[in-house]
């Protein structure tokens, strides 16, 4: 996201020092783009959450027959499968968070670049 304010900054002032106009139909066009981000954003959320239960339960239910298991070798490889499932389950998560982070600093942005486009170049005389 860091790129993306910075690319906005340089939109900006390619307005300040180039082609007013096609400035702000870049700017309009990367306000498209995070909007649409910003659309996809909850889907990619829902489905991550989805993963991460349906990884907490594989992890439960692997909890819950390694002790049953009388073959060491079946209980070690049913470990290392719960092992798996818990590592996956944390990267979920965090990739979860990171959605949502995301999601905040390209609202945030999207906020600045309307500002941009609906206060700061109107006032400069672009329209």
């Amino acid at each position: 996201m860091g790129g993306l304010l910075h690319k906005a900054q340089a939109l900006v002032e390619s307005v300040e020092h180039g082609d007013p106009v096609e400035g702000k139909r870049s700017l309009e066009r990367l306000a498209a783009g995070i909007r649409q981000s910003l659309v996809t954003a909850p889907a990619i959320t829902d489905l991550c959450k989805e993963c991460a239960e349906q990884l907490a339960q594989l992890g439960r239910c692997a909890q819950v027959l390694i002790p049953a298991l009388q073959d060491a070798g079946l209980r070690g490889a049913l470990e290392r499968r719960s092992t798996v499932f818990l590592g996956l389950l944390q990267q979920v998560q965090i990739a979860q968070k990171q959605v949502e982070s995301q999601s905040a600093l390209m609202a945030t942005e999207l906020s600045q670049i309307d500002q941009a486009i609906n206060v700061t170049l109107p006032a400069l005389g672009v329209f």
